[in-house]
């Protein structure tokens, strides 16, 4: 081979390095180049540190009463967390940036398993917690590769005119869900309105007590997941009149229950409409590893812990330790078959007298009003034990495709709340909870008959 023929190689092979399928292949073929190969990489590694030195030096040390935190570190369980690092990385590599089911998968990845590699290098876990959990997010990974993906992207084909809402539709839908807004948070609150995060647990308590009817719970979880779709189509057509409104209606829903990702959603759909204009997975994991280190330098620079406590502690740590609280208890006591969501409303009652994330408050918290309610990994191995592991993570993904089918064509903009409603439903609730109750399916229909960016003017 000659100089220049080598030269000509090396530039190749420095822009085209891994091809999942033939080039002949339908859309999903997976082209990495070198860069996104070392972004994603080293900010996976980051966020791992950064993670393992909040725990050591700041959750431990002060959160250690809330959730039973401890450091039992052992080298071989330290070792043993980077090779489960180590084994899912490549399999993150794979992932395509023009998926919405893709930017879920890998958004979950990061701020699930991630920190509880940590949880495990530093907590003494059971063996057989870690072995699982890497089972269940392998399986997850692979299934996010391996399940068809020839339905489309969020950037690709537009769905026919014939299946979307006409203009008055998506009126009077925006219009349902600002009365549901404004009457759930009159008739529970007495017209309450706050953005204090740090009263979350105060205001989930009192939803929990409000007692709202089944209809009612089902349209206050629709506006919570809807809304911020519905915001973002009217910024697209410059009626910010009506964006401003149904911002307000999400205010009042947060104030409601205090439940983060209304505010988060809507918070992120808006810099990505206003400021990004494109997501990708380098953008995602950059941002998560940024709002790490912005957290420890808060910490470090002011003395403040806001975010370290409600942002870092709350999203990362505390889900982390309920996957251990969920296997050690499950492991020994009869596992739910989704008694309580799923199957609730056909007879087959439950082993358990109360919501499996109070029991789980009670026996591992030692607190019954503790509603330690989690997604993933503590809802498959609580409902179907260890088959869970592997039967679970590809029905997620399954319907991470319906994702990506209800939102082919509509534009990152537009699509950008369903994915943050995904990836926060998923993470912290049943997933049949997530369908229905959370509203999430719904959601997805609704994305589904959304005009699409070449209709919106």
């Amino acid at each position: 081979m000659s100089r220049a023929q080598r030269k000509e190689f090396r530039v190749q092979m420095s822009n085209v390095v891994v091809s999942k399928k033939p080039r002949s292949a339908l859309p999903g073929t997976v082209t990495l180049t070198m860069g996104s190969v070392l972004q994603r990489t080293s900010s996976l590694v980051l966020i791992r540190i950064i993670l393992d030195w909040v725990y050591v030096a700041y959750t431990v040390p002060n959160h250690a009463w809330q959730y039973h935190f401890a450091y039992h570190s052992s080298f071989d369980m330290y070792i043993g967390s980077w090779v489960m690092l180590a084994l899912t990385i490549p399999l993150v590599l794979l992932y395509e940036n023009s998926r919405l089911s893709s930017l879920v998968i890998v958004s979950l990845y990061a701020v699930s398993f991630v920190p509880t590699t940590t949880i495990i290098a530093y907590q003494g876990v059971d063996t057989g917690f870690a072995v699982t959990f890497l089972v269940y997010w392998i399986v997850f990974l692979i299934a996010g590769i391996a399940v068809p993906q020839h339905i489309g992207s969020v950037r690709g084909e537009r769905t026919p005119r014939s299946h979307v809402l006409g203009k008055w539709h998506i009126a009077i839908l925006s219009a349902v869900l600002f009365v549901v807004s404004v009457f759930i948070n009159y008739r529970y609150t007495g017209f309450s309105v706050t953005l204090d995060l740090s009263s979350a647990y105060d205001l989930r308590e009192r939803a929990a007590e409000a007692n709202m009817p089944g209809i009612l719970q089902l349209l206050f979880h629709m506006a919570k997941t809807c809304i911020p779709i519905l915001i973002i189509y009217y910024l697209s057509v410059r009626k910010r009149a009506v964006a401003v409104l149904l911002c307000l209606a999400q205010v009042l829903l947060f104030s409601m229950d205090g439940g983060k990702s209304s505010l988060f959603s809507l918070v992120i759909a808006l810099v990505l409409f206003f400021v990004f204009k494109k997501i990708s997975i380098e953008l995602i994991l950059w941002c998560i590893a940024g709002f790490l280190l912005v957290s420890v330098l808060e910490l470090q620079f002011i003395g403040t812990d806001n975010l370290l406590n409600y942002g870092t502690r709350r999203l990362f740590f505390v889900p982390s330790i309920l996957n251990y609280d969920y296997f050690t208890f499950f492991s020994v006591n009869p596992i739910d078959f989704y008694r309580q969501s799923l199957f609730s409303k056909v007879g087959w009652g439950s082993y358990y007298p109360m919501p499996i994330s109070n029991v789980i408050g009670l026996n591992c918290l030692g607190d019954s009003s503790i509603y330690a309610n989690n997604g993933l990994y503590a809802d498959a191995f609580a409902n179907l034990g260890y088959a869970g592991m592997l039967i679970m993570p590809i029905v997620v993904v399954a319907f991470l495709r319906f994702i990506d089918y209800c939102s082919r064509g509509l534009g990152v903009a537009l699509a950008s709340p369903l994915f943050v409603g995904a990836a926060f439903t998923l993470f912290s609730s049943s997933f049949f909870t997530v369908l229905i109750t959370h509203g999430l399916l719904f959601n997805c229909v609704v994305a589904y008959l959304l005009p699409r960016d070449s209709d919106i003017k």
